[in-house]
């Protein structure tokens, strides 16, 4: 894909956290911060729903996000280019 032709590139926010325990992730288009179990979502022996059940809603990110990271606090920093800003 040609990007000078006016094509966007869009990605979901994505960081796991300093314990391995949580990945974290953020939906294009959705305000809202979101975690899942880590083990189970690597374990292929249990089934969507039971991975489905370990997720948590973390609550509004504060803005437009599109990378995330961790730090060893269990802090999550995301990059939010609508207010410019990084966010903890």
């Amino acid at each position: 894909m040609d990007l000078k032709q006016g094509a966007s590139v869009r990605s979901d926010g994505i960081a796991i956290s300093s314990d391995r325990s949580r990945l974290y992730y953020c939906p294009l288009g959705n305000r809202k911060l979101y975690s899942v179990d880590a083990n189970a979502l690597a374990n292929r022996s249990i089934d969507d729903s039971e991975v489905a059940a370990t997720v948590i809603d973390e609550g509004d990110k504060g803005g437009a996000v599109v990378g995330l990271e961790s730090d060893a606090a269990g802090y999550i920093y995301a990059t939010n280019y609508e207010h410019k800003a990084v966010l903890r």
